[in-house]
Protein backbone atom coordinates (compact mmCIF):
# COMPACT_ATOMS: atom_id res chain seq x y z
CA UNK A 1 0.00 0.00 0.00
CA UNK A 2 1.33 3.40 -0.88
CA UNK A 3 1.67 6.40 1.61
CA UNK A 4 -0.70 8.24 -0.62
CA UNK A 5 -3.30 5.40 -0.28
CA UNK A 6 -3.12 5.19 3.49
CA UNK A 7 -2.90 8.92 4.05
CA UNK A 8 -6.30 9.37 2.00
CA UNK A 9 -7.78 6.45 3.91
CA UNK A 10 -6.65 7.84 6.90
CA UNK A 11 -8.22 11.26 6.39
CA UNK A 12 -11.41 9.89 5.00
CA UNK A 13 -11.80 8.39 8.45
CA UNK A 14 -10.69 10.95 10.26
CA UNK A 15 -13.33 13.14 8.33
CA UNK A 16 -16.39 10.44 8.74
CA UNK A 17 -15.46 10.51 12.42
CA UNK A 18 -15.74 14.04 12.60
CA UNK A 19 -18.85 13.91 10.63
CA UNK A 20 -20.14 11.24 13.08
CA UNK A 21 -19.81 13.65 16.06
CA UNK A 22 -20.82 16.52 14.66
CA UNK A 23 -24.51 14.49 14.05
CA UNK A 24 -23.98 13.77 17.42
CA UNK A 25 -23.71 16.87 18.96
CA UNK A 26 -25.96 18.54 16.04
CA UNK A 27 -29.34 18.05 18.44
CA UNK A 28 -28.41 19.86 21.62
CA UNK A 29 -32.18 21.35 22.01
CA UNK A 30 -33.19 18.27 23.35
CA UNK A 31 -30.02 17.35 25.47
CA UNK A 32 -30.04 20.82 27.16
CA UNK A 33 -33.50 20.25 27.65
CA UNK A 34 -33.25 17.23 29.31
CA UNK A 35 -30.28 18.36 31.63
CA UNK A 36 -32.19 21.27 32.84
CA UNK A 37 -35.15 19.52 33.87
CA UNK A 38 -32.88 17.06 35.68
CA UNK A 39 -31.41 19.96 37.25
CA UNK A 40 -34.98 21.25 38.37
CA UNK A 41 -35.79 17.80 39.19
CA UNK A 42 -33.15 17.59 41.62
CA UNK A 43 -34.16 20.63 43.67
CA UNK A 44 -37.39 19.85 43.41
CA UNK A 45 -36.73 16.51 44.88
CA UNK A 46 -34.75 17.95 47.60
CA UNK A 47 -37.90 20.28 48.77
CA UNK A 48 -40.77 16.96 48.34
CA UNK A 49 -38.03 15.12 50.11
CA UNK A 50 -38.45 12.30 46.98
CA UNK A 51 -35.36 9.90 48.35
CA UNK A 52 -36.04 8.11 44.50
CA UNK A 53 -34.94 11.37 41.87
CA UNK A 54 -31.92 11.67 44.55
CA UNK A 55 -30.73 7.99 44.00
CA UNK A 56 -31.53 7.66 40.19
CA UNK A 57 -29.73 10.41 39.27
CA UNK A 58 -26.80 10.46 40.99
CA UNK A 59 -24.58 7.90 39.74
CA UNK A 60 -23.19 5.06 41.86
CA UNK A 61 -19.59 7.28 41.78
CA UNK A 62 -21.14 10.17 42.62
CA UNK A 63 -19.25 12.45 44.87
CA UNK A 64 -19.85 16.74 45.70
CA UNK A 65 -17.12 19.06 46.66
CA UNK A 66 -19.49 21.03 49.11
CA UNK A 67 -19.58 24.85 50.24
CA UNK A 68 -17.38 24.22 52.96
CA UNK A 69 -14.84 22.29 50.58
CA UNK A 70 -15.83 18.86 51.85
CA UNK A 71 -16.33 15.53 49.62
CA UNK A 72 -19.28 14.07 50.55
CA UNK A 73 -20.28 10.68 49.01
CA UNK A 74 -23.53 9.22 47.90
CA UNK A 75 -23.85 7.07 50.48
CA UNK A 76 -23.49 9.95 52.57
CA UNK A 77 -25.83 12.19 51.17
CA UNK A 78 -28.79 9.74 51.26
CA UNK A 79 -27.57 9.08 54.52
CA UNK A 80 -28.19 13.10 55.71
CA UNK A 81 -31.23 12.94 53.10
CA UNK A 82 -32.79 9.99 54.86
CA UNK A 83 -32.00 11.18 58.43
CA UNK A 84 -33.00 15.17 57.92
CA UNK A 85 -30.22 16.36 58.30
CA UNK A 86 -30.32 18.53 55.08
CA UNK A 87 -33.66 20.55 55.31
CA UNK A 88 -34.76 22.43 52.00
CA UNK A 89 -37.60 24.42 52.52
CA UNK A 90 -37.97 25.92 48.62
CA UNK A 91 -34.94 26.10 46.20
CA UNK A 92 -34.46 27.60 42.47
CA UNK A 93 -31.88 26.87 39.69
CA UNK A 94 -30.77 29.29 37.24
CA UNK A 95 -28.44 30.60 34.93
CA UNK A 96 -27.97 27.32 33.62
CA UNK A 97 -25.21 26.69 31.07
CA UNK A 98 -24.97 23.32 29.11
CA UNK A 99 -21.40 22.25 27.71
CA UNK A 100 -21.47 19.23 25.47
CA UNK A 101 -17.97 17.78 25.01
CA UNK A 102 -19.41 14.86 23.43
CA UNK A 103 -22.54 12.66 22.93
CA UNK A 104 -22.56 11.45 26.74
CA UNK A 105 -20.58 13.63 28.22
CA UNK A 106 -21.73 16.74 29.49
CA UNK A 107 -20.81 19.52 32.05
CA UNK A 108 -23.36 22.08 33.69
CA UNK A 109 -23.64 24.96 35.11
CA UNK A 110 -25.58 27.21 36.65
CA UNK A 111 -27.00 29.05 40.43
CA UNK A 112 -28.90 27.81 43.04
CA UNK A 113 -30.61 29.37 46.13
CA UNK A 114 -31.63 27.01 48.53
CA UNK A 115 -33.60 28.04 51.66
CA UNK A 116 -33.39 25.64 54.73
CA UNK A 117 -36.19 25.56 57.46
CA UNK A 118 -36.10 29.49 57.86
CA UNK A 119 -34.97 31.98 55.34
CA UNK A 120 -32.36 33.12 57.37
CA UNK A 121 -31.05 29.33 56.36
CA UNK A 122 -30.40 30.49 52.73
CA UNK A 123 -27.58 29.92 50.55
CA UNK A 124 -26.79 31.28 46.75
CA UNK A 125 -23.96 28.85 45.15
CA UNK A 126 -22.97 28.46 41.78
CA UNK A 127 -22.99 24.71 40.94
CA UNK A 128 -21.25 22.41 38.25
CA UNK A 129 -22.55 19.04 37.58
CA UNK A 130 -20.71 16.76 35.30
CA UNK A 131 -23.15 14.11 33.40
CA UNK A 132 -22.58 11.18 31.98
CA UNK A 133 -25.62 9.14 29.66
CA UNK A 134 -25.46 5.59 30.59
CA UNK A 135 -27.81 3.04 28.94
CA UNK A 136 -29.64 5.96 27.36
CA UNK A 137 -30.16 8.24 30.88
CA UNK A 138 -28.36 10.76 32.08
CA UNK A 139 -26.76 10.29 35.81
CA UNK A 140 -24.35 13.09 37.50
CA UNK A 141 -21.05 11.12 37.97
CA UNK A 142 -19.59 14.98 39.98
CA UNK A 143 -20.77 17.83 41.60
CA UNK A 144 -18.78 21.03 43.00
CA UNK A 145 -20.79 24.32 45.13
CA UNK A 146 -19.30 27.29 46.04
CA UNK A 147 -21.23 30.14 48.15
CA UNK A 148 -21.60 33.00 46.42
CA UNK A 149 -21.19 36.46 49.13
CA UNK A 150 -23.86 38.38 49.76
CA UNK A 151 -26.55 35.86 48.10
Amino acid sequence: MSIRVFLAGTLLTLMLAGMLVQAQLAAPAQVEHDLQQIEQDLVTAWVKKDRTVIDRTLAPEWSVIDVSGHEIDKPAILKMFDTGAIQISSGKIDEVKIRLLSADVAVVTGKTLAVGASPEQAVTLRFTDVFLRRSGKWVIVASQGTPIQGN
